[in-house]
């Protein structure tokens, strides 16, 4: 158990770093309107990760010795467990820098519904409900082009 929270912990640090450099990134932006969001949302993500530490250093101070000696979880299948929840972020992310937003989204949400056993009537509509919600928040409200993709490039797509 003791473990597991020095690992939130370090997890939690990791968090703390990518939201750092995102306020930074965010705060060199031109236009004081295009700040607007970036720093809301990275100023709610440091209230989460703030709460989230306390929580995990509340816990901390609850264990004792003989609950670490007990504990019968088995580290590898946490780290499992783990791997299986960033495993499709690094997907997400791969497909979004060849296929780009649109068609990365289209495709990930199709295919986590999919092995998560929804059926394909459910995964399409979601899918297709998801794309268009992003194409109708972002370029047409927003007037902000998202990333095309390695292989959309090449084709002219009026997105």
């Amino acid at each position: 158990m003791l473990r597991r929270t020095r690992e939130n912990f370090f997890s939690l640090g990791i968090i703390l770093i990518i939201t750092l450099v995102f306020l930074y990134y965010a705060s060199q932006l031109d236009f004081f309107e295009s700040k607007i969001m970036p720093i809301f949302i990275g100023i709610i993500m440091m209230i989460l990760l703030v709460m989230a530490f306390y929580n995990e250093y509340t816990k901390t101070g609850c264990l004792t010795l003989s609950e670490d000696e007990n504990s019968t979880d088995d580290i590898g299948a946490h780290d499992m467990k783990t791997l299986k929840c960033i495993l499709p972020i690094f997907i997400l992310v791969g497909l979004i820098y060849i296929f780009g937003f649109y068609a990365s989204t289209f495709i990930f949400i199709f295919s986590y519904m999919k092995i998560s056993g929804s059926s394909i009537y459910s995964s399409i509509i979601i899918s297709i409900l998801c794309t268009a919600f992003i194409y109708v928040a972002f370029p047409i409200l927003l007037e902000t082009p998202l990333y095309t993709g390695l292989l959309m490039q090449h084709f002219n797509l009026p997105f």
